[in-house]
C-alpha cells in the first residue's frame, strides 16, 4: 500500500450533514443529492480546478452497499479518457480501517449537460457530428474494458462551453438528481432488446423465478439475508430509524405537520406497528387477500396502471395530494429508501412468514415483478455479476449504441425519437420506424413471450429514414440506418461507427485509444461487508492521483 501524505482535514456542516474533507477544497456547496450519495462543488486550491466531490451514502451498510462501494471506486480509478469521466482523488478521514465508514470521490465539476442544451438550442450538422464523435470515442474506450454503459441519455454526457464532452455515470448506480424520476426518460434510449426482455418478465414466471435464483440463493444470498434481515444490528437499526425522535424529524421533514408526525409514530411503532404488520402481512386472510388483488389479468393490468407511468403518479397526486405527497411516494416507493425499508421491517420471525408468502409461487412473481420495476429493478440488474445479466438479458455492447442513435436523433430533429408511454408504447413506436423483426431475427428471441407479442402485432416495414430526418445530411441518416437496428449481431459497433464517412474529418484511430484490460473477476467473489471494506480501504489508500497539466476540461 502506498503512504501517501495525510492532508490537514476540516469539517463543515452540509444539509444538515457532516462532511469531513481535506483542506485543499475549499467553498463546499450542495449541488445534488440521490440514492447512492451527496455532491457539493468546491474549489481545488491546489489546481484551481472547479470540483465535484461525492459522498457516498452509506457505504457499507450491508453487503450490496459494500460490494456496490468498491466497484464504483475500482471503474473510476480505472476510467483515464478525455470523453470519459475519471477519479481526480479519494478520500477518507479515517486513518484506520477500524474507524473506516466514509468515502468521498473527487471528479471534475460538469455545467451543461446535453438535455439542456437540446433544450436551449438548435444544434448545426458541424455540432452533431463533433458531439456524437466523442460519444462513440468515450464509448469505443469503455466497451474495449468489456464495460457496457446501459444507461446513455441526454442527462448522462456533460458538455463545456467548447463542446468538449464527457460521459457520466457509465455503467454504475445512478446517483444524480433525476434518478427518482427519471426512469421514463431512460426508457426512451434504451435498446429494444431490453425491452422485450422487461416483457418477458411480466409475461412470465421462469425469468423471474431464475432471477431470484441467481440473487435469492446461494451462499451469497445466506450472506446477505444473515447481514440484513437478522440479529442485534437489525434490531438496533430498526429502533433508530423506525422510532423516536429521528423518526419523529425524519416525517417532519419529509410530510411536514404534527400529525404526520403523530401518525408515523402511532402506526410504525410499538405493539400498535408490530400487531398491523402481523395481522396484515401474515396469516390466512393475508394470503387469501394476496391472492385475491395481486394474481390475475385484471390484478396484473391493475398493479400496472397503478404502480407505474403517468397514471401511478396522477393517482398518487388525487389521493395523497400536493406536492409533497409526490416527493413522499418517490422516496418511499423507489431506490434505497425502498430497500432499507424492505430491509428493516422484514426481520425475525414475521420476516420469514412474510419472505415465504411473498417469495413464493404466482403471488411472488407478479409482487416481484411490480414492486422491483424502475429505479429498484435497474440496480438488482447492476448488482448481479455481467455474466449472468448478459446471459438473462440477451444483450450485448451495442445497446449503447442503439442509445446513441437515439440521441443523434434527437439532436438533428430537437424531438424525442421514441417518447413511449411505457414498454409496450416503447416498443410499437420502435417499429414504426425500423419495422417488425424478420424470421431470421425471431429465431434469435429466445423469449416465447416475447415472440408470441411480436408476432401478435400487424406487419410494418421499415421506413425510410430519409422521409423521416428530412434535411439531414445524408451521412448522418445513413449511420442512424446503421445504429437503429432490431439485430444486435448486425448492429455497428462503437469501433465501427468511429470509421463511418460522416466523422471523416474527425476520425483518427491513432487517437482513438482502448482502455487497458479491466479485471472483473472480483465481481463472482464470495466476500462479507468486512472484507468488501479492507478492499476499498486498500484502494482508497493505493489511489494516485492524475498529473495536472493545466489542461484539464473545466464546466
Amino acid at each position: 500500500m502506498s503512504q501517501k501524505e495525510r492532508p490537514t482535514f476540516y469539517r463543515q456542516e452540509v444539509t444538515k450533514t457532516i462532511w469531513e474533507v481535506p483542506e485543499r477544497y475549499q467553498t463546499l456547496s450542495p449541488v445534488g443529492s440521490g440514492a447512492y450519495g451527496s455532491v457539493c462543488s468546491s474549489y481545488d486550491q491546489k489546481t484551481g480546478l472547479k470540483i465535484a466531490v461525492k459522498k457516498l451514502s452509506r457505504p457499507f451498510q450491508s453487503f450490496i452497499h459494500a460490494k456496490r462501494t468498491y466497484r464504483e471506486l475500482r471503474l473510476l480509478k480505472h476510467m483515464k479518457h478525455e470523453n470519459v469521466i475519471g477519479l481526480l482523488d479519494v478520500f477518507t478521514p479515517a486513518t484506520s480501517l477500524e474507524e473506516f465508514n466514509d468515502v468521498y470521490l473527487v471528479t471534475h465539476l460538469m455545467g451543461a449537460d446535453l438535455n439542456n442544451i437540446i433544450k436551449c438550442q438548435k444544434l448545426t450538422d458541424d455540432h452533431v457530428q463533433f458531439l456524437i464523435y466523442q460519444i462513440l470515442r468515450g464509448l469505443k474506450y469503455i466497451h474495449s474494458a468489456d464495460i457496457i454503459h446501459r444507461d446513455l441519455k441526454p442527462s448522462n454526457l456533460a458538455v463545456n462551453e467548447d463542446c468538449e464532452l464527457k460521459i457520466l455515470d457509465f455503467g454504475l448506480a445512478r446517483h444524480t438528481d433525476d434518478e427518482m424520476t427519471g426512469y421514463v426518460a431512460t426508457r426512451w434510449y434504451r435498446a429494444p432488446e431490453i425491452m422485450l426482455n422487461w416483457m418477458h418478465y411480466n409475461m412470465t414466471g421462469t425469468v423471474a423465478r431464475d432471477l431470484m435464483q441467481y440473487i435469492m440463493t446461494g451462499t451469497v444470498a445466506r450472506d446477505l439475508i444473515y447481514y440484513i434481515m437478522t440479529g442485534t444490528v437489525a434490531r438496533d437499526l430498526i429502533y433508530y430509524i423506525m422510532t423516536g425522535t429521528v423518526a419523529r424529524d425524519l416525517m417532519q421533514y419529509v410530510m411536514t405537520g404534527t400529525v404526520a408526525r403523530d401518525l408515523m409514530q402511532y402506526v410504525m411503532t410499538g405493539t400498535v406497528a408490530r400487531d398491523l404488520i402481523y395481522y396484515i402481512m401474515t396469516g390466512t386472510v393475508a394470503r387469501d387477500l394476496m391472492q385475491y388483488v395481486m394474481t390475475g389479468t385484471v390484478a396484473r393490468d391493475l398493479m400496472q396502471y397503478v404502480m407505474t407511468g403517468t397514471v401511478a403518479r396522477d393517482l398518487i397526486y388525487y389521493v395523497m395530494t400536493g406536492t409533497v405527497a409526490r416527493d413522499l411516494m418517490q422516496y418511499v416507493m423507489t431506490g434505497t429508501v425502498a430497500r432499507d425499508l424492505i430491509y428493516y421491517i422484514m426481520t425475525g420471525t414475521v420476516a420469514r412468514d412474510l419472505i415465504y408468502y411473498i417469495m413464493t409461487g404466482t403471488v411472488a412473481r407478479d409482487l416481484i415483478y411490480y414492486v422491483m420495476t424502475g429505479t429498484v429493478a435497474r440496480d438488482l440488474i447492476y448488482y448481479m455479476t455481467g455474466t449472468v445479466a448478459r446471459h438473462l438479458m440477451h444483450y450485448n455492447m451495442t445497446v449503447d449504441i442503439w442509445s446513441v442513435g437515439c440521441i443523434m436523433a434527437e439532436l438533428l430533429t430537437g424531438r424525442t425519437l421514441f417518447p413511449g408511454t411505457d414498454h409496450i408504447d416503447q416498443l410499437k413506436l420502435i417499429m414504426m420506424l425500423v419495422g417488425t423483426p424478420g424470421p431470421e431475427l425471431l429465431m434469435k428471441i429466445s423469449s416465447l413471450s416475447a415472440r408470441n407479442y411480436i408476432n401478435s402485432l400487424p406487419q410494418m416495414p421499415k421506413r425510410n429514414f430519409s422521409d423521416v430526418f428530412i434535411g439531414a445530411n445524408p451521412q448522418a441518416v445513413d449511420l442512424l440506418e446503421k445504429m437503429l437496428v432490431l439485430d444486435t449481431d448486425k448492429r455497428i459497433t462503437a469501433a465501427q461507427a468511429l470509421a463511418h464517412p460522416y466523422f471523416s474529418q474527425y476520425h483518427d484511430p491513432d487517437d482513438e485509444p482502448e482502455a487497458d484490460p479491466y479485471d472483473q473477476s472480483f465481481e463472482s467473489r464470495d466476500l462479507d461487508i468486512e472484507e468488501w471494506k479492507r478492499l476499498t480501504f486498500e484502494a482508497v489508500c493505493d489511489f494516485e492521483p492524475p498529473i495536472f497539466d493545466g489542461n484539464d476540461m473545466e464546466s
